[in-house]
């Protein structure tokens, strides 16, 4: 991370009188900052010098997501340039201001927050639904069987040789065995996910609530959504998918929060139950093959996804069935 001194002579800032790091974030890294005159969020990527042109994708759709009138935050000049993009010693970075508003530090998002965090996402597939896909990074979504076994079995390998064992890579050993029943008893997962038959478009790819920040009208004590950050993983998929997506990460399969989200959203872009259902189903078997937060822990050292571990080792398609029962019967 850059120190403090380089940080306000190349962004022209006023003294800097405390920093913070986020909890939240798992890939890129963040520095909070404190001025006199205001609060920004230093970005560090960890993108290399030739997947520049990835951090440029991002700013280029901040950009526009703002000319649509979405609540995005532009990165902020070098001082005395229209550079966005600060590279040093081999690393990227970017600053940004404050998003304003709050985030939700609670397990479970209030019925006003779910409504905002639905009604906004349909407003944000609106407004990206004529972006060109060639300016978001290319996104797999394919599955593999046989490359996910051999890296559960890689990964198996690894995390044995550590010693002494803990709990938490118990329960990693545990679920990994587990994935890989589940793979080896359903034999219909090589290729492309079935997802040809939905519109496609560009999402923002991490749409969940440490990603959104939440404000209140002081007229009508209306909740909305007041920033979205990250942009960076966007990529061309059908908005179900992310619609499910968001569903399992903002809502954790929760059926009321479900209910509330999906209503709000239908509310301002339909969405039928049958293109859910696909898509839910397409999602489910991605899921079955991912083995990236194990990579990222165990073979790259990345604590900051350890919370993405799931330590009961059910199958999404199982949830996802439980609660399509639940919320069909509230909506």
């Amino acid at each position: 991370m850059l120190d403090l001194a380089t940080i306000q002579e190349v962004w022209h800032l006023s003294p800097i009188l405390s920093t913070r790091v986020p909890t939240a974030g798992t890939i890129h890294q963040t520095l909070l900052l404190i001025t006199a005159s205001t609060a920004y969020a230093l970005r560090a990527y960890c993108f290399s010098q030739e997947e520049r042109y990835r951090i440029e994708y991002e700013h280029d759709l901040i950009h526009y997501a703002i000319a649509q009138s979405l609540p995005a935050l532009a990165p902020l000049p070098l001082s005395g340039t229209e550079e966005c993009i600060f590279s040093y010693q081999d690393h990227f970075y970017a600053l940004f201001p404050f998003a304003p508003g709050y985030q939700s530090n609670r397990d479970r998002l209030t019925h006003a927050e779910l409504t905002a965090l639905g009604t906004f996402l349909g407003q944000m597939h609106h407004a990206l639904h004529d972006y060109p896909s060639s300016r978001v990074q290319p996104h797999s979504l394919q599955v593999d069987s046989t490359k996910t076994l051999a890296k559960i079995a890689h990964l198996e390998t690894v995390i044995r040789a550590r010693t002494p064992l803990q709990p938490f890579d118990l329960s990693a050993l545990n679920c990994l065995d587990r994935q890989r029943a589940w793979i080896e008893q359903h034999t219909i997962t090589n290729g492309t996910l079935d997802l040809a038959d939905l519109e496609h478009q560009v999402i923002h790819g991490d749409y969940q609530k440490t990603n959104l920040f939440f404000a209140r009208d002081t007229m009508t004590q209306k909740i909305s959504i007041s920033a979205i950050i990250d942009w960076d993983q966007a990529y061309y998929a059908p908005r179900a998918w992310e619609v499910v997506r968001t569903l399992h990460y903002a809502c954790l399969l929760e059926p009321v929060a479900c209910a509330v989200v999906l209503a709000a959203y239908r509310a301002i872009y339909p969405l039928s139950q049958e293109d859910l259902q696909q898509a839910a189903i397409a999602y489910s078997l991605s899921r079955a093959h991912s083995v990236w937060a194990y990579e990222e822990f165990y073979l790259e050292g990345n604590a900051r996804v350890s919370t993405l571990i799931d330590g009961d080792c059910v199958p999404f398609i199982i949830r996802w069935n439980a609660l399509r029962k639940d919320i069909d019967t509230r909506l």
